[in-house]
């Protein structure tokens, strides 16, 4: 008996007739040299999809950091007006209750965002998740207060700043993670 191989097909000769068989070793041998001899592939490829793994959640973090400062910019501009007197509390308070839509969608975008985030920045995230809740807590107790009519000016315009000071700081982080990767 003896064989030979053309195209994607093993031949058998035995005892006269010729043997006809669909060629295995060709996937076979992809198999096993994938397996055993692909290791630099295989690093290339998890590094392609860690980057592509960043990437993703950087856009998205940036997309979170540009929503969160249109609220906190639009608060910010409330306050300062409360404080001139320009606006009475509540009008203040009007104003602020129409953050609380977007500040709910930037909440749910964190939600949408969680199932994608590479399991080296779980930790991170939850810092955002804290940051954007945070935020979102300002507006709900900001309101409180107005509709209590004891709105304390102090304190909201401090937690406004310790959230910037947060979001800041998350910035640098990220900026740092990158630059280690």
């Amino acid at each position: 008996m003896y064989f030979y191989i053309e195209g994607d097909f093993l031949f058998f000769y035995e005892r006269g007739i010729v043997v006809k068989k669909l060629m295995l070793i060709s996937s076979c041998t992809l198999l096993l040299l994938t397996g055993c001899g692909g290791g630099e592939d295989a690093a290339l490829a998890a590094q392609e999809a860690a980057t592509e793994s960043w990437n993703l959640y950087t856009d998205a973090f940036t997309q979170i950091v540009d929503n969160s400062n249109v609220i906190l910019s639009s608060y910010n501009d409330s306050m300062d007006n409360l404080y001139a007197g320009v606006l009475g509390n509540q009008q203040f308070k009007n104003q602020v209750k129409d953050l609380v839509p977007k500040s709910r969608e930037l909440l749910a975008l964190l939600d949408e965002v969680i199932y994608d985030v590479d399991s080296s920045l779980y930790e991170f995230h939850s810092h955002v998740l804290t940051l954007v809740n945070d935020q979102h807590h300002l507006l709900l107790i900001t309101i409180q207060e107005a509709d209590d009519d004891r709105i304390n000016r102090e304190n909201l315009r401090r937690q406004y700043v310790e959230i910037k000071k947060q979001q800041m700081d998350l910035i640098q982080q990220l900026k740092m993670i990158g630059e280690a990767q």
